[in-house]
């Protein structure tokens, strides 16, 4: 997919990452749902209300969700990821006028673009769109 500049800034903005990096080792319980309401459902809304009024806060603040510098790194991470290509052409690839001492242009084969594509992806750890 291709992103326009602007397109990206904008979808970095609507972009809000929510990580769970502590998985349940536990017995599983079946249908959690209804025990988490039967048992734990003022706690959960308490925690919702929490976490609303932490939202307003943001928003009486900036008019938007305050990211921490690790949650913007990992939205941009992904922004960049899926947009590796394009980044890839506009930044490193340079047009050059110059004839070559046969009178013909600089060229590249995609080869050599898909190849030195890849190994920037490589380079700065994103998954290649190839």
């Amino acid at each position: 997919m291709h992103l326009p500049r602007r397109r990206s800034k904008r979808l970095g903005r609507r972009i809000i990452i929510i990580r769970y990096d502590c998985p349940y080792t536990g017995q599983r319980i079946f249908e959690i749902d209804k025990y988490l309401l039967a048992k734990e459902a003022p706690g959960i809304l308490n925690w919702c209300i929490d976490g609303l009024k932490l939202l307003f806060g943001d928003y009486a603040k900036t008019g938007d969700v305050i990211l921490t510098p690790d949650q913007q790194k990992r939205v941009n991470d992904l922004i960049a990821e899926s947009d590796s290509l394009r980044l890839f052409v506009e930044n490193e690839i340079v047009k050059n006028d110059a004839k070559m001492s046969n009178g013909e242009h600089y060229s590249l084969t995609v080869e050599e673009i898909t190849t030195e594509y890849i190994e920037d992806c490589i380079k700065v750890n994103l998954t290649t769109l190839l």
